[in-house]
Order: structure tokens, then C-alpha cells, then sequence
């Protein structure tokens, strides 16, 4: 049914896609024509950030960044915990 769609068609379907959700990596996947126009680079003038990305990219360095963001966020609980714990010691609290 996708392949019947015009591409101008397709390219609106993909910009109504939450990029922040996984949905921009299903659509990918369900077909070739679909995988190509989310590949395809797009300029839009005047945002720097968005200078040569395809849809798919865009969503890919979201995806990259947030699970960084997550990861960061565990280290740093851990060593909070770590040296909560090592003050209440000092003070002799524990």
C-alpha cells in the first residue's frame, strides 16, 4: 500500500512521526521506498542543526543522546550515594 503512496505523500506521513519515539525506526522497516526517503538528506534553511540530516538521523542522534543522558545520570547517583555515605561516616552520623 506504501508503494502506491506519491513520495510528497510519504515525506508528510514522516513528519507527522513522533521522532522521539521509536516510531521513525518501524517505518523504516517496512519497506524500502520508506527506508529511502527517511535517508534521504534535507536541508531546511536557517536551522544549523538541521543542515544535511534525514529524518531518520535526527531521530537516531535524539535516541543516542537521551540514552547518554541516561547513562550519565546513573554514574552520578552512584557516586552521590557513595559519597553521601563516606560524609555520614566522617561525621559519625552512620
Amino acid at each position: 500500500m506504501l508503494n502506491k503512496l506519491p513520495k510528497e505523500m510519504l515525506i508528510n506521513i514522516f513528519t507527522s512521526l513522533n521522532i522521539f519515539s521509536g516510531e521513525i525506526f518501524n517505518t523504516r522497516l517496512v519497506n524500502k521506498k520508506c527506508q529511502k526517503i527517511l535517508d534521504t538528506r534535507i536541508t531546511i534553511c536557517g536551522y544549523p542543526d538541521l543542515q544535511e540530516n534525514s529524518f531518520f538521523l535526527i531521530s537516531m542522534e535524539y535516541h543516542i543522546f537521551l540514552s547518554e543522558k541516561i547513562r550519565l545520570n546513573r554514574i552520578l547517583n552512584d557516586k552521590f550515594q557513595i559519597e553521601y555515605i563516606n560524609k555520614l561516616i566522617d561525621n559519625g552520623w552512620l
